[in-house]
């Protein structure tokens, strides 16, 4: 058997309340090392922009062009690891394909929208494996009159809830 070191534990949650889908995903770090701490924080921050550059008056491209103007400024390294798509519309339907969250679609944000919003970065190199891993954050939204309210905001995003020392205390 191996030990979890410097390893990443993907957590994926999808539901269903009252008939409507929602998703969650976190990424679960164990014994990291500073640069994964540090790509980890970088995810979040551009995590957390795309959710904050909602709104009614942009267009869906406008808000991935912004937030990737933003990753571009503020975490260049991880610019050319981040997908081409940031989630999708979600409702009765799991995946509602008109509200796909990336920089082809023009639809125009509305009031009453509930989005999954996916962030990962792919391309990291951990504990020599041959196959490099990725990190993934995701949340359910709904757009409001003046920007989103995250549903699935009560599971923490913070790098101190969800990064664990299991052999070194002193890491995290």
């Amino acid at each position: 058997t191996k030990n979890l070191s410097n390893d990443i534990i993907l957590i994926n949650v999808s539901i269903q309340v009252n008939n409507y889908c929602t998703n969650i995903y976190r990424s679960l770090l164990i014994d990291p090392e500073e640069k994964l701490v540090n790509e980890y924080k970088g995810l979040q921050a551009i995590h957390e922009f795309l959710i904050k550059s909602i709104s009614i008056k942009k267009p869906i491209c406008q808000v991935i062009k912004e937030t990737l103007e933003f990753a571009k400024q503020s975490y260049p390294e991880l610019l050319n690891r981040l997908p081409s798509s940031f989630g999708f519309g979600s409702g009765l339907e799991f995946r509602e394909n008109l509200l796909q969250l990336n920089l082809k679609n023009e639809r125009m944000l509305k009031v009453g929208f509930c989005l999954t919003i996916i962030t990962s970065i792919e391309g990291l190199q951990i504990n020599n494996y041959s196959k490099s891993s990725s990190m993934h954050l995701s949340d359910t939204v709904v757009v409001l009159k003046n920007g989103a309210v995250v549903l699935t905001g009560k599971v923490s995003r913070e790098f101190s809830e969800v990064g664990y020392s299991l052999f070194n205390q002193n890491k995290t």
